[in-house]
């Protein structure tokens, strides 16, 4: 009577398969164990589809939003520079608006033609008065720029008004005369000076006027609006320059201080550094009285034993103040205020390569210094200093926007990039408008050794420099 291999039970009623020795209750179990297996496999994979399939959607439904992410950010850029050209053409309007309606004021007797205070006083109703403390740098330098294209134009136009030789002549020479004491008054002006100015401009254009008018008495009305005019252009001149001043200042007030501030944090630097070789000192002392003790332990007596273990919970906790302290100074040290350095170097690396780098060192120069001692043939141009209270994320910021223009784009430490002087100009510019930035590179070693034919025999040892590979 055969058994079956599997389960070993044997039996008149339970019949086994002669070529695998497997009865059938045994083969109905491994069917149902495969059955159950398939399952199993068919629900995995079927899993494994439809996270694939939602792997696909979810790629696609990316790509859609980045779409309209990079739609929106055209847009965006639209509308930033239509609000920018639009509240530059507002400024000159109110501007317009209120050199007639001053001129009106102040020195034509009577109205202006109505169709001119109609103008000027729906103008004035629609327009908000712009504050000169909300504006940026670079929107007042605009301003200034927009004034005095207002004021060339209005030159211009009153010009057109004067028939004669004699009036023309007379009306170009209080032009010019106007012209050049205005630029005197800008140039002299300063903090706090500002009332001073706009009295030498009410001065000098009731100076010019009385000259003109006592010259000819025929231009005596148009010259009067004229001078209403322009006198009102020329104030909105001094305020929009005297802002400009205040915020250049402003902003060189603020980087002296955080210059100073970096000095005291050098000086804090110090002192946490001394202090952290106190405290490292004192961390390897209890370490090695824990090993020390620890030692002891393996060879301890029972009596011995619970003494040993208090005197180690004790060092152990005063090792993790150790510690806590030694974190804190290394948190404090970590400071984030420095300059990020635009520099070239044509000698060694050609036109249109420049290295964008950080250092925290109170003198940037110095870093720079460095960079062209030993490593290359010539020494480095600087373009531009970017003072920040966080230089590290202005260097990143300006890393990523350069990062397909990198010269070495397998070592990303590297930080060289191919780009055009106006585009790297431009780029200090939006980053920081009150940065100062080079244009051109003195090259000086360069140039020199490119003129140089015959190089003599013996090199100049310099005594001071043993570092010279």
């Amino acid at each position: 009577m055969a058994k079956c291999q599997r389960c070993g039970k044997g039996g008149l009623f339970r019949k086994v398969d002669k070529s695998t020795g497997i009865c059938t209750e045994c083969h109905e179990k491994e069917l149902a164990a495969r059955v159950f297996d398939l399952n199993t496999e068919i629900q995995q994979k079927s899993r494994e589809l439809s996270e694939l399939q939602n792997y696909e959607s979810v790629k696609f439904a990316i790509r859609d939003l980045e779409a309209q992410r990079a739609e929106l950010s055209v847009e965006i850029s639209q509308a930033s520079r239509t609000l920018e050209n639009t509240t530059n053409r507002t400024y000159r309007l109110k501007a317009l608006a209120k050199s007639i309606t001053e001129a009106n004021a102040n020195w034509v007797s009577g109205a202006l033609s109505a169709a001119n205070t109609i103008d000027s006083l729906e103008i004035e109703n629609l327009l908000p008065e712009l504050d000169l403390n909300c504006m940026t740098v670079k929107t007042l330098r605009s301003q200034y720029n927009g004034l005095r294209k207002q004021v060339i134009d209005l030159c211009k136009a009153y010009e057109a008004r004067y028939t004669t030789k004699t009036n023309t002549t007379i009306y170009k020479l209080v032009v010019l005369g106007m012209e050049a004491e205005m630029e005197t008054i800008l140039y002299k002006l300063q903090f706090g000076g500002k009332e001073k100015a706009n009295d030498s401009v009410r001065a000098m254009t009731a100076k010019y006027y009385s000259l003109a008018v006592d010259g000819n008495q025929t231009i005596v009305s148009t010259l009067k609006t004229f001078i209403g005019q322009i006198e009102s252009l020329y104030l909105d001149i001094v305020a929009t320059e005297y802002e400009y001043y205040v915020q250049r200042e402003r902003v060189k007030e603020e980087q002296r201080a955080l210059k100073e501030q970096m000095r005291q944090e050098a000086e804090e630097r110090k002192q946490l550094e001394q202090e952290k070789k106190k405290v490292e000192a004192e961390e390897r002392k209890y370490n090695q009285e824990i090993e020390r003790l620890n030692a002891q332990l393996e060879t301890a007596k029972d009596n011995e034993i619970e003494k040993l273990k208090a005197r180690l919970a004790e060092v152990t906790a005063l090792i993790g103040k150790v510690e806590e302290k030694k974190a804190e100074i290394i948190n404090l040290q970590n400071g984030k205020a420095g300059t990020v350095y635009v520099i070239s170097n044509i000698g060694s690396f050609g036109d249109d390569v420049f290295k964008v780098g950080m250092t925290r060192r109170l003198e940037p120069l110095e870093r720079v210094k460095e960079l062209g001692d030993a490593s290359v043939p010539f020494p480095f141009d600087v373009h531009s200093f970017i003072f920040s209270e966080d230089a590290p994320a202005l260097e990143t910021a300006l890393h990523k926007e350069l990062n397909n223009m990198r010269v070495n784009k397998v070592n990303l430490r590297k930080e060289f990039f191919r780009i055009s002087i106006e585009e790297i100009q431009a780029m200090v510019e939006r980053y920081d408008p009150t940065a100062s930035f080079r244009m051109t590179a003195a090259a000086e070693q360069y140039r020199q050794s490119l003129t140089i034919t015959d190089v003599p025999d013996e090199i100049p040892v310099d005594v001071g420099d043993d570092d010279d590979e």
